[in-house]
């Protein structure tokens, strides 16, 4: 099964998996969870398991009797049983930012969510994000002090994300959940996330599947690096986001359920106040591309950005490829209707509005430019580099 990890809870005691082939065995484990033992993990549709002073059922798994089917039994001893369902349940921490979805994250969590877990003795340990940059102290802490998978729930926004991304040592080892609770959610409309989170969580814990997908990574002259999960972009698409980030009516719009307008009002605020800036792309080892007056390059994992701007309609999040939405030399009042029409991706019919694929790219400018990773923007830069890790992160979706 490509599916979660299966891990089992034993009161005491030592027992043998028997993963298909392979025979290990257990002793009882350090890591503990209520009054059970934490063991460990393997992928498959069928596990023989052959315990001692074990108890039965176990959480969020079908048991079958070879004497019983259909029949889960509360205690076995000395006696092998076949689980047909290895879904059980990882130890998951869950990082929620309260603040996410004007305020209402906080509510979320303890309404929709938690009483869930709760109630399903689903194993978790709940973390908050308080100010900005505590989601990548939290995931820092997680990923550095062991070497064992570790699996992420992300309660918030894009941005959220994006900060956990900050805070990974090693990607590979993380599988992500993604509970959406933010102004934009372009992650979760391209991979269709529920918006509802009960929703969003059933599909985590029960019928949705880690998949690889591919991260994107920013490094500027002085060496900083920041990955980002669906987009990354430098000009006029990061002075809307860093606009965005500040903006009081945001979460008035937020509650009315409209949020797009408020991309869109300061998108055409930014427009108006743009100033001429030419850049160049430099496409791998290819001949740099002049782009006069360049408005914005977006570089697109997934096909959203910016609350449903469809820039990069061709994009897969699985190909090690980044689309490019290339803006540039075009008049500022075609671009007042070149811009609505991205919502269904439709843009690229304006000449001055380009798509380029690529796995790594540098973008130079004349003057320095806002640059933002998933709508978070830290700094401007006039040189940027760009790539792709192609499926650098287990997403369950």
């Amino acid at each position: 099964m490509e599916g979660h990890p299966a891990f089992f809870f034993a009161e005491y005691g030592h027992y043998i998996i028997e993963p298909q082939e392979c025979k290990q065995k257990f002793t009882r484990p350090s890591l503990k969870y209520g009054g059970g033992g934490f063991t460990n993990s393997f992928r498959t549709d069928k596990i023989e398991v052959s315990c001692r002073k074990h108890r039965f059922p176990l959480p969020g798994t079908e048991i079958y009797s070879d004497n019983s089917p259909g029949r889960p039994p509360h205690r076995y001893k000395n006696r092998t049983v076949t689980i047909y369902e290895s879904r059980g349940f990882a130890m998951y921490h869950i990082i929620i930012n309260p603040a996410s979805r004007s305020g209402r994250g906080l509510r979320i969590w303890k309404r929709q969510i938690e009483p869930v877990l709760l109630k399903k003795s689903i194993p978790f340990q709940a973390y908050f994000s308080e100010k900005a940059g505590d989601t990548v102290h939290i995931v820092e802490t997680l990923t550095s002090r062991r070497e064992d998978p570790v699996t992420l729930i992300i309660v918030g926004g894009d941005g959220t994300v994006n900060e956990a991304l900050q805070g990974m040592k090693e990607p590979s080892r993380v599988t992500l959940g993604y509970i959406p609770t933010g102004s934009s959610n372009d992650l979760a409309r391209d991979l269709k996330i529920p918006k509802n989170a009960p929703d969003a969580l059933d599909l985590i814990l029960h019928t949705g599947n880690p998949h690889l997908m591919d991260i994107g990574c920013v490094v500027y002259p002085d060496g900083e690096r920041r990955r980002f999960a669906v987009s990354c972009g430098l000009g006029f698409d990061a002075a809307v986001c860093q606009e965005a980030l500040h903006s009081k009516i945001k979460n008035t719009m937020n509650r009315l359920h409209l949020g797009k307008l408020t991309y869109l009002g300061i998108a055409l605020r930014q427009l108006l106040a743009a100033k001429a800036v030419s850049g160049k792309l430099i496409l791998e080892n290819n001949a740099p591309i002049d782009i006069p007056h360049m408005l914005f390059t977006a570089c697109m994992i997934h096909r959203f950005e910016g609350g449903g701007f469809m820039f990069a309609p061709d994009a897969d999040p699985h190909d090690g490829i980044l689309d490019l939405c290339a803006v540039g030399d075009l008049p500022k009042s075609l671009i007042l209707f070149a811009l609505p029409t991205a919502f269904w991706g439709k843009h690229y019919r304006f000449r001055g509005v380009t798509p380029y694929r690529t796995s790594s790219l540098t973008i130079e400018t004349t003057l320095p430019l806002w640059v933002h990773t998933d709508g978070e923007v830290t700094r401007k830069s006039n040189r940027i580099h760009v790539t792709c890790e192609k499926n650098a992160l287990h997403m369950i979706f």
